[in-house]
Protein backbone atom coordinates (compact mmCIF):
# COMPACT_ATOMS: atom_id res chain seq x y z
CA UNK A 1 0.00 0.00 0.00
CA UNK A 2 1.33 3.34 -0.93
CA UNK A 3 1.13 5.99 2.04
CA UNK A 4 1.12 10.03 1.61
CA UNK A 5 4.00 11.93 3.62
CA UNK A 6 2.97 14.94 5.24
CA UNK A 7 4.61 18.07 3.54
CA UNK A 8 3.99 20.48 6.63
CA UNK A 9 0.73 22.31 7.73
CA UNK A 10 -2.56 23.28 5.38
CA UNK A 11 -3.29 27.54 5.59
CA UNK A 12 -7.02 27.77 6.97
CA UNK A 13 -8.24 28.81 3.69
CA UNK A 14 -7.10 25.68 2.23
CA UNK A 15 -4.24 27.69 -0.11
CA UNK A 16 -0.59 25.83 0.69
CA UNK A 17 0.77 24.57 3.11
CA UNK A 18 4.05 25.07 4.57
CA UNK A 19 6.75 22.84 4.58
CA UNK A 20 8.38 21.33 8.14
CA UNK A 21 11.44 23.51 7.59
CA UNK A 22 9.17 26.84 6.57
CA UNK A 23 7.07 26.00 9.76
CA UNK A 24 10.30 25.71 11.78
CA UNK A 25 11.36 28.43 10.58
CA UNK A 26 8.25 30.91 11.58
CA UNK A 27 8.81 29.04 14.36
CA UNK A 28 12.69 30.79 14.89
CA UNK A 29 11.36 34.11 14.12
CA UNK A 30 8.64 34.45 16.76
CA UNK A 31 11.20 33.33 19.71
CA UNK A 32 13.03 35.91 18.20
CA UNK A 33 10.12 38.52 18.86
CA UNK A 34 9.57 39.08 14.95
CA UNK A 35 6.57 40.53 14.07
CA UNK A 36 3.97 38.79 11.54
CA UNK A 37 4.51 41.11 8.92
CA UNK A 38 8.29 40.65 9.10
CA UNK A 39 8.54 37.05 9.22
CA UNK A 40 6.28 37.09 5.90
CA UNK A 41 8.72 39.69 4.35
CA UNK A 42 11.44 37.09 5.29
CA UNK A 43 10.29 34.64 3.10
CA UNK A 44 9.46 37.00 0.46
CA UNK A 45 6.23 37.14 0.00
CA UNK A 46 3.50 39.77 -0.96
CA UNK A 47 0.89 40.33 2.24
CA UNK A 48 -2.24 38.39 1.40
CA UNK A 49 -0.94 36.45 -0.98
CA UNK A 50 -1.81 32.49 -0.24
CA UNK A 51 1.60 31.53 0.91
CA UNK A 52 1.63 34.44 3.32
CA UNK A 53 -1.71 33.86 4.84
CA UNK A 54 -0.06 30.42 5.60
CA UNK A 55 2.60 31.86 7.08
CA UNK A 56 0.49 33.68 9.22
CA UNK A 57 -1.97 31.06 10.64
CA UNK A 58 1.43 28.96 11.89
CA UNK A 59 2.34 32.07 13.54
CA UNK A 60 -1.44 32.44 15.07
CA UNK A 61 -1.29 28.86 16.16
CA UNK A 62 1.93 29.57 17.87
CA UNK A 63 1.46 32.64 19.46
CA UNK A 64 -2.36 32.21 20.72
CA UNK A 65 -3.11 33.17 24.17
CA UNK A 66 -3.85 31.25 26.91
CA UNK A 67 -7.12 29.70 27.45
CA UNK A 68 -8.73 30.85 31.39
CA UNK A 69 -8.12 28.72 34.04
CA UNK A 70 -11.59 26.12 34.58
CA UNK A 71 -14.88 27.35 36.76
CA UNK A 72 -15.32 25.37 39.00
CA UNK A 73 -12.15 23.00 39.20
CA UNK A 74 -9.63 22.74 42.40
CA UNK A 75 -6.15 24.05 41.36
CA UNK A 76 -3.33 21.11 42.18
CA UNK A 77 0.18 21.56 43.41
CA UNK A 78 3.09 19.41 42.09
CA UNK A 79 6.35 19.45 42.79
CA UNK A 80 8.95 18.71 40.11
CA UNK A 81 12.28 20.01 39.30
CA UNK A 82 11.48 22.28 36.33
CA UNK A 83 11.12 26.03 37.47
CA UNK A 84 7.93 26.20 34.87
CA UNK A 85 4.94 23.50 34.38
CA UNK A 86 1.89 23.59 33.31
CA UNK A 87 -1.00 24.56 35.49
CA UNK A 88 -3.22 20.84 36.47
CA UNK A 89 -7.21 20.99 37.43
CA UNK A 90 -9.18 18.32 39.22
CA UNK A 91 -12.55 18.55 37.23
CA UNK A 92 -15.09 17.24 39.53
CA UNK A 93 -17.28 13.86 38.29
CA UNK A 94 -20.56 12.38 39.00
CA UNK A 95 -19.79 9.60 41.49
CA UNK A 96 -18.17 6.32 40.66
CA UNK A 97 -19.82 3.67 39.12
CA UNK A 98 -19.03 0.32 41.47
CA UNK A 99 -19.15 -1.98 38.68
CA UNK A 100 -16.70 0.30 36.37
CA UNK A 101 -13.05 0.42 36.61
CA UNK A 102 -11.39 3.23 36.74
CA UNK A 103 -7.98 4.50 35.61
CA UNK A 104 -5.71 7.74 36.16
CA UNK A 105 -3.46 9.00 34.49
CA UNK A 106 -1.09 12.10 35.72
CA UNK A 107 0.61 13.88 32.57
CA UNK A 108 3.36 16.51 33.49
CA UNK A 109 4.70 18.36 31.03
CA UNK A 110 6.76 21.89 31.23
CA UNK A 111 6.48 24.76 28.86
CA UNK A 112 9.74 26.22 27.03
Amino acid sequence: PRTRRHQGRPAASGGPALTREEAERVTKAVNMDLPVAQVVELFGELPGSPKAQAIEAVYGNILRPPRPPPQGCKSLSVRTTHERTLPIFHYPGGSPDPVKKYYTFLVIGATG
